[in-house]
């Protein structure tokens, strides 16, 4: 996959469907709000098959509701689709990273201009979230977080829709969408937008930076059995973290 077809199998797989009946016969469909029209007409231009776009208009529980659809019948460009590991029908709680090899920027931003949210908080902070019920992909987007924060986030599903909810502030999201968001990158406009005013965001001086990393078993088994300096370097932890947590660790052996 090029850059483009990176990010169009991302957003494919959060707002696209595949669909398949008897004779080959099937559909590529993507169907998003009004509000974001500007992304469908883009993949209009770039896919290089027939396609068609159309508009529906609806009552819903939450009032008017206004959305536009592009739709692909081409049988190459759907085996192309399965061939890179798209599933037919339901596919949000099994979706995974292609099965060929890809640009994981382009992917990831496809990813979250389908699922995720980007934007500055009513406190006036940033803001990252990204929702799935896929567990092979809260892996993948959590371990893309450690690589590009170092923090390594502990997610369980929540009770409500047995969803997995990935959430990152502050700094961490500037450092998050510069990577993600570059200039002249194919993205969904609102989205872009919002993550240029987070990366001109800068931590008001009143502002105490607090570490909130929670630690997990694996780093616990680390700092046992290294130096406190080696932890530090490793963990990415303060020299206070570590030995605060080493207290706590030897304290309740001895309990």
């Amino acid at each position: 996959m090029d850059n483009e077809m990176s990010y169009l199998f991302g957003l494919f797989q959060t707002d696209g469907h595949l669909s398949e009946d008897t004779r080959n016969r099937g559909k590529f469909s993507l169907e998003i709000d009004i509000k974001d029209e500007d992304i469908i007409k883009k993949l209009n231009k770039i896919i290089t098959v027939n396609s068609s776009i159309s508009y529906r208009k609806r009552i819903t529980n939450f009032g008017p509701s206004s959305s536009v659809k592009i739709s692909v019948y081409d049988y190459r460009f759907r085996e192309q689709l399965k061939s890179w590991g798209f599933p037919v029908g339901k596919k949000s709680g099994i979706i995974r990273p292609p099965s060929t090899e890809y640009s994981e920027i382009d992917y990831i931003r496809g990813l979250i201009d389908g699922d995720g949210s980007i934007g500055i908080t009513s406190s006036g902070f940033p803001i990252f979230g990204f929702v799935t019920t896929s567990e092979e992909m809260k892996n993948y987007i959590i371990n893309f977080i450690y690589k590009v924060t170092g923090k390594n986030k502990q997610i369980n599903r929540n009770q409500r829709d047995n969803c997995f909810n990935i959430c990152l502030y502050k700094e961490d999201v500037i450092k998050l969408v510069s990577i993600l968001y570059y200039d002249g990158c194919l993205s969904i406009k609102r989205k872009f937008d919002s993550a240029q005013k987070v990366k001109k965001w800068n931590r008001p001086t009143n502002m105490i930076k607090v570490n909130q990393q929670k630690w997990n078993k694996s780093q616990d088994d680390f700092i046992l059995n290294n130096s406190i300096n080696e932890s530090i370097l490793s963990l990415n932890r303060t020299e206070k973290s570590v030995k605060m947590r080493l207290w706590k660790l030897k304290n309740k052996a001895s309990e």
